[in-house]
C-alpha cells in the first residue's frame, strides 16, 4: 500500500496525535516497536542498498562525482589540502565538520561532500583537479540511531550543512589573504606559507592513497608551484566575482526587507539557489535593470529530499523547474560555468535518484497508531500528496498561507533567461533534454505557492515546511498543542528521534543551557510554533521564552495571535543543547 513506502514514520508517530493522543493531558509512551516493524526497515534498507549496488555509476557520480569542470572557488585541491593547515578555522576538519561537511572514513577527502573535480584547463592555462563540492553535500545526511552510531540518509537532506556560513568563512578569509594584488603584504605572506605547505609534505598525502597515481599528484604540487601566482590571481578573481554577486543580491533583493537574514551566515539546510542562482542572469539585462530577474526578497529555503524523483515531473519548491533542468541548475550552483557541467554525470545521478528508495524509520513504532494514521493519511492527506507523475503543476502547486517570498522568486523574465541558459548546454538530440511545449522553466506568475510533493521518507527532512520553519511533525499536525508550549533545542547536528517526529513528554521533558544562538520563526494554521530551533537570524518571539536582543526578520505574516504568544519584533534566544530534566 502507499502509506507504508511513502509515509512510514508520519503515521506512525503523528496520527494518534491528530485523532486523540495529543489532547489528553496524560499522554502515554508509544508502544514498543514489534518484530515486524524492525523486519521491513531491514527489508527497505536492503532495497537502498540494492539500489546502490544495481546503479553504482549513478550512486558513485552522486556520491564522489564531480558535478563539472569547474568551480565558484577554483582552489586546486592540492593548494585546499595546505590551506586546511594554514587556514584551519576556515578549511580545517573541525571548521568543515562545523560547516555540515561531516567525517566519513569512506571518502579520501574525509568530509561529506567534498571532493576534486577531473583534471580541467582553467582559461587554457595548465590541467589541475579543483576542489568542488558533490551532490551528497547537500542531499546526503545523517540520523543518530538508539545505540549512538550514525547512519548516512542517502538522497535526503543534510540538515547539517551551514553552506552560508561556508561561504562566508571561505570569501572573507581569501580576500584577507590574496589581497588586492600580487603587491599586498598579505598576498606574499599567504603566498609563501603554501609553497612551503606544498614542499613539505609526500605527494600522496594530498588526495589519499590510491586515489591518485603518485606521479600525478607530485604532478599537480609542481605545476601550482611553477604558476603559484597565476593559479592565486584566478582565486582572487573568482573570489572576487562571488563577492560581487553577494552584494548584488544583498543590495538588490535583501535590502528590502527589514533586518534581512544573512547571505554569509544562518541557518544550516537553508540554502538560497533562486537568488544566487539568478544573479547570473543579471548580465543578460544590466546592472541597472537588476531588479527585473533578481527575486524580490530572500528567498532562503530549505533542503529537500530528492529520492525517487520525477525524471520529468516538477521540482523544487515552487514548481518551476522540469525534469533535468533541476540536475542542471543545481549544477550550476556548484560550477558556476554552464558550459562545464558534467551532463552525463547529471544524467546517471538522476537516473540513480529516480529509482532509490526512502530510507526508512530506525527507531520504535506504536503499531496501533500506525494502522490509524493509514487512514488518516488516506482521507485527509493523499489527496493533495500523491505521487506527481503525470499531474500538471496546477494540481501540484498550492498557496497554503505560509511566507511567500521563495514563491515569488521567480519571475518572468527570469523564467525566460534561465529556459534559454538551459537549452543552450542541454542538447535537444539528447532525451534528457526534451522538455516539450512547456519548456524546462515553467512561468510561475499565474499560480504562485509550493509544491505539496508526496511524503516519502517524511522524517528525514526535519525541519518542515518550505522554509524550515516548523521543528517536529507534531507540530506540523498539531500546531496548538492543546494549549501547551512545547520546547525542543536544536542546532547543527545530525537527525534524531526526537528532531524529525517529537512526542508529547519526551519533547517536554527539555531544556535549553548555554551560549548558541537559536531561533524560533514561522507561524502555521495561524499560530506561533512555540519551539527553539538551530542558529538563524529570522526569528520571532515567543513571550515563554528569554528574548535576548533583536536580530532577525521573519517576513510578512506577522500578527499577534493571543496574548500569552506574541510574533512581533525579531528576537533571538540562547541555548547549546539538549538537557535531559
Amino acid at each position: 500500500m502507499r502509506f507504508y513506502r511513502a509515509f512510514g514514520a508520519l503515521a506512525a508517530l503523528t496520527a494518534a496525535m491528530v485523532c486523540n493522543v495529543a489532547c489528553k493531558h496524560k499522554e502515554a509512551e508509544p508502544a514498543a516497536s514489534n518484530a515486524s516493524w524492525q523486519e521491513e526497515v531491514r527489508t527497505r534498507r536492503a532495497q537502498i542498498e540494492r539500489a546502490k549496488a544495481e546503479n553504482s555509476a549513478g550512486f558513485e557520480a552522486m556520491d564522489v562525482g564531480s558535478l563539472g569542470n569547474a568551480t565558484l572557488e577554483m582552489i586546486p585541491y592540492v593548494v585546499f589540502r595546505v590551506l586546511q593547515e594554514t587556514e584551519p578555522a576556515t578549511f580545517g576538519d573541525d571548521a568543515m565538520n562545523a560547516s555540515g561537511f561531516f567525517p566519513r572514513k569512506d571518502l579520501p577527502s574525509g568530509h561529506n561532500g567534498i571532493i576534486w573535480t577531473d583534471p580541467t584547463q582553467a582559461d587554457g592555462t595548465f590541467r589541475l583537479r579543483y576542489m568542488t563540492r558533490t551532490c551528497s553535500s547537500c542531499h546526503t545526511g545523517r540520523v543518530r540511531l538508539d545505540d549512538g552510531t550514525m547512519r548516512l540518509i542517502v538522497g535526503g537532506a543534510n540538515t547539517e550543512i551551514g553552506l552560508h556560513g561556508f561561504i562566508g568563512r571561505i570569501t572573507s578569509t581569501l580576500k584577507a589573504d590574496l589581497g588586492e594584488s600580487a603587491d599586498a603584504l598579505a598576498y606574499k605572506a599567504s603566498r609563501k606559507r603554501i609553497l612551503a605547505g606544498l614542499a613539505s609534505h609526500e605527494p600522496g598525502w594530498f588526495f589519499g592513497a590510491g586515489k591518485v597515481a603518485p606521479a600525478d599528484a607530485a604532478q599537480e604540487v609542481a605545476t601550482v608551484t611553477a604558476n603559484i601566482d597565476a593559479v592565486l590571481a584566478l582565486m582572487r578573481t573568482m573570489n572576487d566575482r562571488r563577492l560581487q554577486s553577494i552584494a548584488l543580491l544583498q543590495a538588490h533583493s535583501y535590502a528590502k526587507v527589514p533586518n534581512p537574514p544573512s547571505l554569509t551566515g544562518g541557518a544550516p539546510g537553508l540554502i538560497e539557489t533562486s537568488g544566487l542562482g539568478s544573479v547570473g542572469l543579471v548580465r543578460f539585462v544590466g546592472v541597472d535593470k537588476a531588479d527585473s530577474v533578481l527575486p524580490p526578497g530572500p528567498s532562503k529555503a530549505d533542503i529537500p529530499a530528492i529520492w525517487q524523483i520525477d525524471p520529468t515531473g516538477y521540482a523544487n519548491w515552487d514548481g518551476t523547474i522540469r525534469g533535468f533542468a533541476r540536475a542542471l541548475t543545481s549544477s550550476m550552483a556548484v560550477v558556476g560555468d554552464p558550459l562545464k557541467i558534467d551532463l552525463s554525470a547529471n544524467v546517471k545521478i538522476q537516473d540513480f535518484l529516480g529509482k532509490l528508495p526512502p530510507e526508512p524509520y530506525p527507531f520504535s513504532i506504536d503499531e496501533a497508531a500506525r494502522r490509524r494514521g493509514e487512514v488518516t493519511y488516506q482521507t485527509s492527506c493523499a489527496g493533495c500528496h500523491a505521487k506527481p507523475s503525470g499531474r500538471k503543476r496546477n494540481d501540484l502547486v498550492f498557496d497554503v498561507g505560509t511566507d511567500p517570498l521563495r514563491a515569488e522568486a521567480i519571475g518572468t523574465l527570469s523564467a525566460g533567461l534561465l529556459t534559454k541558459v538551459v537549452m543552450s548546454i542541454c542538447p535537444q538530440t539528447q532525451v534528457e533534454c526534451a522538455f516539450g511545449a512547456e519548456g524546462p522553466i515553467v512561468d510561475p506568475s499565474a499560480h504562485r505557492g509550493y509544491v505539496a510533493g508526496p511524503l516519502d521518507g517524511v522524517w528525514a527532512v526535519a525541519p518542515y515546511l518550505h522554509n524550515g520553519s516548523v521543528p517536529t511533525l507534531r507540530q506540523v499536525l498539531v500546531p496548538s498543542h492543546c494549549g501547551r508550549k512545547l520546547r525542543s533545542c536544536g542546532g547543527a547536528r545530525p537527525i534524531t528521534k526526537l528532531t524529525a517526529v517529537g512526542s508529547g513528554n519526551r519533547q517536554r521533558k527539555l531544556s535549553c543551557a548555554g551560549g548558541v544562538t537559536l531561533r524560533l520563526r514561522s507561524t502555521i494554521f495561524g499560530k506561533p510554533v512555540s519551539a527553539l530551533w538551530d542558529m538563524d537570524p529570522w526569528s520571532i518571539r515567543c513571550s515563554s521564552m528569554v528574548a535576548e536582543s533583536p536580530c532577525g526578520w521573519h517576513g510578512r505574516t506577522m500578527r499577534q495571535t493571543n496574548a500569552s504568544s506574541m510574533i512581533s519584533s525579531h528576537t533571538c534566544f540562547r541555548c547549546r543543547r539538549i538537557v535531559p530534566l
